[in-house]
């Protein structure tokens, strides 16, 4: 399994949306059934992939406001 951290440092991923709440920035991976936090670009990026496994979210994940 591939740790958030072995996918490289935090780097933001917004493209300008502005939640009223912090649970509006993360959506279910259709293929996987986790949760991806918008705000990570490196989450972003790997959920798309058509064969993927879960991510193991480690000390590397940030907790944003």
């Amino acid at each position: 399994m591939i740790k958030l951290s072995d996918l490289g440092s935090f780097e933001p991923h917004l493209n300008g949306k502005i939640a009223d709440q912090e649970s509006e920035y993360f959506y279910r991976c259709p293929r996987c059934g986790q949760m991806v936090d918008e705000r990570d670009a490196r989450q972003v990026v790997w959920h798309p992939f058509s064969e993927h496994n879960r991510l193991i979210v480690d000390g590397d994940a940030p907790h944003l406001p």
